[in-house]
């Protein structure tokens, strides 16, 4: 069975330090692929050319962006941040200190891609049949064009997807103008065309359930889903070798948050939090460190934090940190703080889990299925607006920091990528594989319930 695997997005997000969860699966699978599934051909849909284009001699080095596999003490932000988490006392300024890479200019998606396919060494066309062939998509990227995906059908590939979460769905005023109705394009072709789908979490399976049962208004046929299995994503490998990590010294204990500054991660909880706790406890108030880059609709944030004086000696903004910084951050961290209002995993939560690191995050569904996972080995889920039970969560574990004495096996990337061809291969067995692809009927002859 060949694999043809999408890297479109990573092509466009080399140049990005810090990945986030779907560029991290991304990386993975371009990482062990070609050890794991043995036929692999890496496509991507490049400006200036129509449809999917084969990618010859993808370098390993480039299964990360730029930051990976970085030596901290290299690494110039991190070195920047340890130094500062080591003062005594922070100085007071007019707003909250942000270390990031900002002299970087942003290239647009076309010049990175063009960019990324320089460095790969030439694209060149795929073949007229790919009879036999799965074209996997681990990132939504593309999904939304579905004359790319009927091509790749019509040429005899099977598809499959991985589906991340529906909230730019469920959830548009969290999102960018325009990314519900692309999502919902993303989703209407999974139904259409894919063979099968595999959902990082049972939450994004039933969300997807429930986005079908709207498809069709009650009464008429309604689209036939195809199969969704869940596979729960994985930890990077800086994440299960706490013993090679450089925690920073810091005498003020320290908190992190992890992930994008956008409005659905609650961000405005957390400083609202921290502007109590400054209050309460003045010199003794632990420190916030929000590592992430700017995102959208977060204008109220970034007011605080560019303007709330009072926060300025409690909490730092941080940017472009390399995979082994951010698992060194969280290795000497009393807690990760997660107060999201949607998510449609955590990964976070699992990555501080695997180093020991106590964690409160928000009471959600994709946070209860990955405190699951985790056995809820010191795990604490809190209602995300619920701020006087976070106040006493963040300050019972900043009076005494403790390493979990008690922690799950978690899977490491390989045994993902693993479960997951496996899962691929179940489903295109002996019984299925001989078929040719063909189109799907996009009517299923139940009615709903």
């Amino acid at each position: 069975m060949q694999f043809l695997f999408d890297v479109s997005r990573h092509l466009r997000r080399l140049i990005r330090t810090t990945p986030t969860g779907i560029d991290r699966v991304d990386a993975a699978y371009i990482r062990l692929l070609p050890d794991l599934a043995g036929e692999v051909t890496f496509v991507a849909k490049m400006p200036g050319f129509n449809g999917l284009r084969r990618v010859d001699r993808l370098l390993p080095s480039a299964a990360y962006s730029a930051g990976q596999g970085l030596d901290v003490e290299k690494d110039r932000i991190y070195t920047e941040l340890a130094d500062y988490l080591a003062m005594p006392a922070w100085p007071s300024e007019r707003g909250c200190r942000r270390l990031a890479e900002t002299d970087r200019a942003e290239p647009s998606a076309a010049r990175v891609a063009f960019t990324g396919m320089r460095q790969v060494f030439g694209t060149r066309d795929l073949p007229l049949s790919l009879r036999g062939s799965v074209y996997l998509n681990t990132s939504h990227s593309g999904l939304e064009n579905t004359l790319k995906i009927q091509e790749m059908r019509r040429r005899g590939a099977r598809i499959v997807a991985m589906l991340h979460d529906l909230i730019p769905v469920d959830f548009p005023e969290f999102c960018r103008e325009g990314e519900a109705a692309k999502h919902h394009r993303r989703m209407l072709s999974l139904l259409q065309h894919a063979d099968l789908i595999i959902a990082n979490s049972a939450y994004s399976r039933d969300r997807f359930a429930a986005w079908l049962a709207t498809v069709a208004p009650r009464g008429e046929l309604r689209p036939a889903a195809p199969p969704i299995v869940v596979v729960p994503l994985a930890v990077e490998n800086e994440f299960l070798t706490r013993d090679a990590l450089r925690p920073p010294p810091s005498p003020i204990p320290y908190f992190v948050c992890l992930g994008t500054i956008e409005a659905r991660k609650n961000h405005a909880l957390l400083l609202l939090l921290w502007r109590r706790l400054a209050e309460k406890l003045g010199a003794a108030c632990p420190r916030l460190v929000l590592v992430g880059r700017r995102g959208w609709k977060v204008d109220q944030v970034l007011d605080l934090l560019t303007h709330a004086a009072p926060l300025a000696r409690h909490v730092v903004e941080v940017a472009d940190l390399s995979d082994p910084a951010v698992a060194s951050l969280i290795a000497g961290a009393h807690g990760l703080v997660q107060p999201s209002l949607v998510e449609g995993f955590g990964l976070p939560i699992l990555e501080a889990n695997a180093l020991g690191v106590p964690v409160i995050a928000s009471d959600i569904p994709a946070h209860r299925e990955v405190a699951e996972l985790a056995g809820h080995h010191g795990i604490s889920l809190v209602d995300p607006i619920d701020l006087p039970q976070w106040m006493g969560a963040v300050t019972a574990l900043a009076s005494d920091r403790f390493e979990l004495s008690t922690r799950v096996a978690l899977p490491s990337w390989r045994d993902h990528v693993r479960q997951a061809l496996d899962v691929v291969r179940d489903h295109f067995g002996p019984a299925n594989s001989s078929a040719h692809a063909t189109p799907k009927n996009n009517l299923a002859s139940t009615r709903p319930v």
